[in-house]
């Protein structure tokens, strides 16, 4: 008896590890699409910030582009720990 569920148990270990594994590679897939969006949306506003008619508005800008790469980076970081 005990041979028959050895393998049948192994067989099941497999596949819920197999489960696993595709549900971290979609989280991680999201959060780096996710980080890739930000990233995109940091380049606009930067390029806003050069066609900026003040500096104070090229700062604020400037500003907003660099929360927003930090926002992508903190995504991958979050993809690089799915566990």
């Amino acid at each position: 008896m005990r041979k028959l569920f050895a393998p049948t148990i192994a067989a099941a270990t497999l596949l819920v590890a197999a489960c696993d594994s595709a549900a971290e590679d979609q989280a991680e897939d999201s959060l780096e699409a996710q980080g890739e969006a930000l990233e995109e949306q940091a380049e606009m506003v930067d390029e806003q910030a050069d066609d900026a008619t003040s500096e104070v508005e090229e700062d604020q800008l400037e500003e907003q582009a660099d929360a927003l790469e930090e926002r992508a980076e903190e995504k991958y970081d979050e993809a690089d720990n799915v566990e």
